[in-house]
């Protein structure tokens, strides 16, 4: 270890065991150099000529070059590197090594604990210094050390599945298309409203979807009963409602997947088929996988944070925001203006979205123009925009939803659909399109 002196050697490595995973590439190259690629970062080899004589032997592989003293040499020479590994002499020495190649995982497992050590130590330094940088808010410097130990946990996982090419992706599309085609898969996740999935194709993770309408128009019904559809499906749901307590999401899913009166739970002396109903709603829910946060005062950092740490357990099929103007604001930020502030939290639920790789649905009000309240920017985020039409435009006992905005498909359709207040429910007109 002392052969290799370097100022920042206090870094940790295993020189002997870069070697010996070289000396394998060289004994099986086919086999040991895609593995040694699988492992993600260019900074797998500490030694600068190891890393050098590795890049060196990639590059042969994929030039389909026979690899061996001889030839190692001669390409190093060419490149003009051979002089920065020591010569020739260092490079037959590493050639001759010959380890046995069954012993490649074993190799490559000590020098990616030493590769995931350096990585610890370099993030814990860099954090140290955000930490003492007075000129940070505080809430900047905390989602930073969320994201750089996320991204450290994250390459902990340290032989990854090496990364789709192109010709993999054209064949994973064909046989998304065929399983769509057959209808073996659906397109993106249902709604469980068939006149709604025929024309936006469900939601597609990764996507901002915003429900807007009046106060007490459907939008929250309309969400969580997605929601509850989903979960039903056993996806995990995440749900962050800042309006109602969790004992009120309760009671709307109750409402909606027992069909049990919403305004009798919070009555005294229930009948028999309600408590025989509640208690079997009950029993269902239980077994589903939604977290509720019904904090208050969230701001779009804790929002996700939270995401991060449900997403890391078990990947989150969706997310429900009721609603976004309600989301406070970070405590750093000194934005006066309304209208930017929401488009900050607009643009921050959007960033989730992608990170977690999930739909995420916003609810937003409409203020008395029939227009997105206080921002601009969440109509411009969302990639599809559906809008709860006022009550006094609709018959009794339905909902209009206009699709204001859709980058997958056609915009401006009204949906009619039936609405049974009591049990906060949404349904298609239809009956050969209920959801199942």
């Amino acid at each position: 270890m002392t052969a290799f002196d370097t100022p920042d050697r206090w870094l940790p490595f295993d020189g002997t065991a870069e070697e010996a995973l070289i000396g394998c590439a060289t004994v099986d190259p086919e086999k040991i150099i895609p593995l040694i690629a699988s492992v993600p970062g260019d900074d797998l080899f500490y030694i600068p000529a190891n890393r050098t004589i590795y890049g060196a032997m990639a590059s042969m592989q994929e030039a389909d070059m026979p690899i061996d003293a001889v030839t190692l040499t001669s390409f190093l020479h060419q490149s003009g590197d051979l002089d920065a590994v020591g010569g020739a002499i260092a490079v037959s020495r590493l050639t001759q090594l010959l380890p046995t190649a069954a012993n490649a995982k074993f190799y490559l497992k000590l020098v990616t604990d030493k590769q995931q050590l350096r990585r610890i130590i370099t993030t814990a330094t860099d954090l140290v210094s955000k930490a003492h940088d007075s000129s940070m808010p505080m809430e900047d410097v905390q989602e930073q050390v969320e994201l750089a130990l996320h991204s450290l946990i994250r390459s902990s996982n340290t032989i990854a599945e090496p990364e789709m090419t192109w010709k993999q992706a054209i064949n994973a599309a064909r046989d998304h298309y065929e399983a769509v085609c057959l209808g073996t898969k659906e397109p993106g996740l249902s709604t469980g409203l068939g006149s709604l999935d025929r024309i936006i194709g469900g939601m597609v993770p990764g996507d901002m979807i915003c429900i807007a309408g009046e106060s007490g128009g459907g939008k929250t019904a309309l969400a969580l009963q997605i929601a509850g559809r989903l979960a039903l499906k056993g996806e995990r749901i995440l749900v962050f409602t800042l309006e109602m307590t969790q004992q009120m999401v309760i009671d709307r899913l109750v409402s909606n997947i027992g069909g049990v009166n919403l305004t009798s739970l919070r009555m005294p002396e229930w009948p028999a088929h309600m408590i025989d109903r509640a208690g079997a709603a009950l029993h269902r829910i239980a077994a589903l996988d939604i977290i509720v946060r019904d904090d208050s005062d969230m701001t779009p950092t804790q929002m996700r944070s939270i995401a991060r740490e449900a997403n890391a357990k078990k990947h989150v099929g969706l997310i429900v925001l009721d609603y976004l103007q309600l989301v406070s604001p970070e405590k750093a930020n000194n934005e006066q203006n309304r209208e930017r502030e929401v488009a900050k939290t607009s643009m921050a639920a959007k960033a989730m979205s992608k990170e977690i790789g999930c739909p995420v649905i916003v609810l937003s009000q409409l203020n008395e123009n029939g227009k997105v309240r206080d921002s601009r920017q969440i109509f411009f985020d969302a990639k599809l925009a559906l809008k709860i039409l006022p009550t006094e435009d609709c018959e009794v006992n339905t909902r209009k939803l206009l699709i204001a905005k859709n980058t997958n498909g056609p915009s401006g359709d009204v949906i009619t659909l039936a609405w049974n207040g009591q049990h906060v429910r949404f349904d298609d007109l239809s009956t050969k399109e209920q959801p199942k």
